[in-house]
Parts: C-alpha cells; sequence; structure tokens
C-alpha cells in the first residue's frame, strides 16, 4: 500500500509540480481520529 501511495504522489507531481500539499489541519485531524487520545477510529 504504501508503495501505491508513493507512486501515486510522485505522478502527480509529474503532472503538476505546483500541486499544494494536504492542509496542516486536515492531515492532523486524520491521523488524530486514529493515534489522538480521543481516538475513534479501527479497534480497540
Amino acid at each position: 500500500m504504501c508503495e501505491q501511495i508513493a507512486r501515486i504522489a510522485y505522478l502527480t507531481l509529474q503532472i503538476n509540480p505546483e500541486t499544494p500539499r494536504i492542509a496542516t489541519a486536515l492531515l492532523k485531524k486524520h491521523f488524530e481520529r486514529k493515534h489522538g487520545p480521543n481516538a475513534y477510529y479501527g479497534q480497540e
């Protein structure tokens, strides 16, 4: 899976080098939902 995501990211930058990075707030939201103190995604 990791290799596929890296491939997609690489191809995206090849098509458009000016592609913006994901917003920090969105990145933090998705990280926190699984790994944060109030995690609500995945098994316990």
